[in-house]
């Protein structure tokens, strides 16, 4: 399994590769009026518009950070097209699907599949498709 590895803060994350169609430097957005906080506009792909959110306010982790290290992954999950700001991007990794652990329980959440270490860091894995309730039918 492939995976991109990002940080929101101080901390590590994952996304499965299969979900991720780009990973873009910030790009202008349009800002849509009476939206969600973490609903940072919209933005105009290959002819496609998608939102474009920012994870961290999203998940309740903090507010935007407006880095230049900040970067966009655009995903696309059954019908759902849409960009992530996330603080950076460390890179893309293969793991093997034994080397991904279960959370403890009192930890645990339907978002993330898990936790796996990279090099010293514990990289938390999201299930991107409940994250964003898009069901069993990817």
């Amino acid at each position: 399994m492939q995976i991109v590895v990002f940080k929101l803060g101080d901390a590590y994350y994952g996304i499965n590769t299969e979900f991720i169609d780009v990973i873009s430097l910030e790009e202008p957005l349009a800002r849509v009026p009476l939206v969600e906080a973490f609903i940072k506009g919209i933005i105009n792909v290959r002819g496609k518009i998608m939102p474009v959110l920012c994870l961290k306010e999203f998940l309740g982790l903090g507010v935007e950070n407006e880095e230049d290290s900040r970067r966009v992954l655009f995903l696309t999950i059954k019908d759902l097209s849409a960009g992530l700001f996330v603080d950076s991007v460390i890179g893309v990794y293969s793991i093997e699907e034994n080397s991904i652990l279960s959370t403890p329980d009192i930890c645990s959440t339907d978002n993330v599949i898990g936790v796996c270490k990279l090099e010293d860091n514990l990289v938390s894995l999201f299930d991107v498709v409940k994250m964003f309730n898009m069901g069993d039918n990817v």
